[in-house]
């Protein structure tokens, strides 16, 4: 095809000589598009999702020049990738986000880099670990405040007050049981004594030192019961999500016809089972023949030395081997969430028995504590 060098004043322009200059405009653009294939022409043009990307979520880069999906290579913040999800062609590669060592929960902006064999390009993101699915932590669960300086009666309801200490990986609902043994009426209410239906507690994401909360429990005793009489009053935590993450205050013990015992200096609660073992409904249920390990958080509002004594009172014929028996603590300052792994293994015929921890200062005795925590075999 040729065109004339230019165009005189007043000579004619015909249809055919349009149609040329037209045919010749498309020839040189099909003939740049070839150019920019093969000699570069490698771009992003957009990332998705805009702004913080978690990491496993889904990823779509959109640009042009990316050729066979599997001739790429992506880099993040030295994190290498090449392999990409169905879907994925010469202006679109999708992949999910990997998990990238070192990045904040704030996130952190970092360079995603793009190369093949037709160039090289790069751009700025924001990534952030990923939003947990199961929650994780750790659950402290004490008596805080008995009703009022009264006498527990018969047919009388009583309010006492539990704190609960979490540390949680993300927002959860927790289920609150509490539990009296023999079966006396009880229910939940919130700190306000407003009923809690069903017994259940939202806690957010609380990272250390934790989140407080306190819940109440009521309890009814039935009008049938003799002065003298006892029962045994504990509440269990649970989360909804993961069984595993659960605490309880052990139990305390009510006499009718006396005052609620005030909390001890020192709380101690069962923070959560390790091992095959599990915390149910304030049961720690072990199985036959392996070791089970409590973990004991206890709270200590002042310094000093300290003995601890762990024992089964109520086991003669030694059916529960545990460890350790005894030991020391040496505190320099007030030190809350001091914890102790105490560790339990059942024989095959061993029966449901009482672990009790007394923990009592060696320098002022007017700082203890204790708790008794049930024992069952599985």
């Amino acid at each position: 095809m040729s065109l004339p060098f230019k165009v005189e004043p007043g000579e004619l322009i015909t249809a055919t000589l349009a149609t040329e200059i037209l045919e010749q405009l498309r020839s040189h653009e099909q003939r740049l598009a070839a150019l920019e294939a093969t000699q570069g022409g490698l771009a992003i043009t957009n990332v998705f999702p805009l702004g913080l990307i978690r990491m496993g979520t889904e990823v779509r880069l959109t640009g042009r020049n990316f050729g066979m999906p599997g001739s790429n290579t992506v880099v993040i913040e030295s994190t290498l990738l090449n392999q990409f999800k169905p879907g994925s062609r010469d202006d679109l590669l999708i992949f999910d986000m990997p998990t990238i060592g070192g990045i904040p929960n704030e996130g952190k902006t970092v360079t995603l880099s793009l190369s093949n064999d037709r160039g090289f390009t790069s751009t700025s993101i924001t990534v952030a670990p990923g939003l947990p699915t199961i929650p994780n932590g750790t659950l402290v669960v004490t008596p805080s405040a008995p009703p009022p300086p009264t006498v527990l009666e018969p047919g009388g309801s009583y309010e006492f007050v539990y704190s609960i200490t979490a540390i949680t990986n993300m927002d959860e609902t927790f289920t609150l049981t509490p539990g009296v043994e023999p079966k006396w009426k009880v229910s939940m209410l919130d700190a306000e004594g407003t009923p809690l239906t069903p017994p259940e507690l939202l806690i957010r994401e609380s990272p250390p030192p934790g989140t407080v909360r306190q819940v109440k429990v009521k309890v009814t005793i039935p009008d049938t019961v003799s002065l003298n009489d006892t029962a045994s009053l504990l509440l269990t935590v649970t989360s909804k999500l993961n069984k595993k993450m659960t605490g309880t205050s052990g139990s305390q013990t009510l006499t009718v016809g006396q005052s609620p015992p005030p909390p001890p200096p020192i709380s101690i609660s069962v923070s959560q089972v390790l091992g095959e073992g599990s915390l149910v409904n304030g049961e720690v249920r072990a199985p036959a023949g392996k070791e089970t390990a409590i973990e004991l958080t206890m709270n200590f509002p002042k310094a000093g030395r300290y003995s601890a004594v762990v024992s089964i009172p109520n086991d003669p014929s030694e059916k529960w081997e545990f460890e350790p028996k005894d030991f020391e603590i040496e505190l320099n300052a007030p030190r809350p969430g001091e914890t102790v792994l105490v560790g339990v293994t059942p024989t095959q015929d061993a029966t449901p028995v009482s672990l009790k921890l007394r923990v009592e200062g060696k320098d002022d005795p007017t700082q203890f504590g204790e708790i008794n925590q049930r024992l069952v075999r599985v």
